[in-house]
């Protein structure tokens, strides 16, 4: 699965806005984190940006300007998109941008760095990560700016790098009412420091988080950890396998956790609706198949006048096919697919569809030959053979040319034929042979 959705970091409402909750120690001139240079109005290219003090050595930015950086997402006036802390010439804390498929928030760390290369004239530069990084002038001096001193950390350890870990419900995570709820908690040390943790939840159909939390740890020592609950929609685009990754960022010097955003991750257990009888598809040709070529494979088919119904097995080749945890309908049985090779997929699907045949058609010697013609039929490399078509037929088809259709990459969005071994997270390599 291909990650597609371009990121474009515009403004919006804070990501951790919550490190305004995490006061630290307060310093002896009142007035240092007022007179600091990154306070004041910044003017740049597609709008202007309002810094305030909110603490000693804390501040956010407030959009005082319609600002959409040339795309077609747009932040009105007063809106939040900078919160950072620092002092003198440079900050770090976090810039939210946008998602230009939908222009919902998408916070990322960021630094914030002045320098006055022009006599009277002051220019901020936000570095998150992506070219060109927005710059930003103001009227000023930095020989008149008096930095807020920072506090003296108290813990002798040598952490200066964020570590995080994550730890989420092991069993099968089930939908009520469309709803999906969980908790998990993320673990947070980095030493005496302001750090904001992120917890993002991915369904593996594109890069976008579905939804997240965040928040602010002081003062983490040894390991600090927080309880996240989780209540949200599942997504209406074709089911994937759902994971969750938690990432942290220093406030003090803007360090990320390794690997961030997914610094620590775990696969979850989220049932999922299956593609067959649901869908009401007449045939049994993968979903992600828009072609007519396997209109011959027809879901719903008659031996000797008996009605045999191979949605089911079918809806659970294309589940197995996308990694995801469903419940087989017959059986009642729970199958979690993400660890699952295509020819164990594929085995299972033919073990289904004879299942169907010796369920539906009765165990008799009238329906000796119907049963027969559905348990077996002519083998196929696709294309539709000359003989019966029964459950055999189904699957030898599936085995020659249905390849392209198996996902072998769940941490990716779309359908991936081949692996990534170095895609994170890890656990979601899949053998498509």
């Amino acid at each position: 699965m291909r990650r597609s959705v371009l990121l474009v970091l515009l403004s919006g409402s804070a990501l951790v806005a919550g490190v305004l909750a995490g006061a630290v120690a307060s310093s002896p001139v009142a007035s240092a984190a007022a007179d600091a240079p990154i306070v004041g109005t910044w003017t740049g290219q597609f709008g202007s940006v309002v810094v305030q003090s909110t603490g000693t050595t804390s501040y956010v930015g407030v959009t005082a300007t319609p600002t959409n950086f040339g795309n077609a997402c747009t932040h009105p006036a007063g809106q939040q998109m900078w919160t950072m802390s620092g002092s003198g010439t440079s900050y770090s804390g976090t810039h939210v941008g946008f998602w230009v498929n939908d222009c919902s928030d998408n916070p990322g760390p960021a630094s914030f760095t002045i320098t006055e290369a022009t006599p009277g004239t002051l220019t901020l530069v936000v570095d998150n990560g992506y070219t060109p990084r927005p710059t930003y002038t103001k009227p000023g001096t930095l020989v008149a700016a008096t930095p807020a001193p920072s506090p003296s950390p108290s813990w002798s350890g040598s952490a200066v790098v964020p570590r995080v870990n994550i730890k989420a419900p092991r069993g099968l995570i089930q939908q009520g009412g469309r709803v999906v709820e969980f908790d998990v908690t993320v673990s947070v040390q980095a030493g005496d420091e302001l750090i904001n943790w992120q917890v993002n939840v991915y369904d593996g159909n594109n890069l976008k988080p579905l939804t997240y939390q965040y928040g602010p740890i002081y003062d983490t020592r040894e390991w600090v950890s927080k309880r996240v609950h989780f209540s949200f929609a599942p997504s209406n685009a074709a089911p994937s396998a759902y994971f969750v990754c938690a990432y942290a960022i220093t406030s003090s010097t803007g360090a990320k956790s390794a690997n961030a955003p997914w610094t620590a991750c775990a696969w979850i257990k989220v049932d999922q609706v299956l593609y067959g009888r649901w869908t009401s598809r007449k045939t049994c040709a993968s979903p992600d198949d828009a072609s007519d070529a396997y209109a011959w494979m027809t879901s719903v088919r008659k031996y000797a006048g008996i009605r045999v119904d191979f949605r089911d097995a079918c809806g659970m080749r294309d589940s197995g096919y996308r990694g995801i945890v469903v419940q087989e309908p017959l059986t009642r049985k729970w199958y979690d697919f993400r660890m699952w090779t295509r020819a164990q997929v594929d085995d299972l699907f033919y073990q289904l569809l004879d299942l169907e045949c010796r369920t539906q058609i009765p165990n008799t010697r009238r329906y000796a030959a119907a049963r027969s013609a559905c348990r077996n039929g002519a083998a196929s490399t696709g294309s539709q053979p000359d003989g019966a078509i029964g459950a055999r037929t189904f699957y030898t088809a599936t085995r020659s040319a249905f390849l392209p259709y198996f996902d072998a990459d769940l941490t990716a969005g779309g359908v991936q034929t081949t692996t990534n071994p170095a895609a994170l997270p890890q656990g979601g390599q899949r053998d498509n042979s």
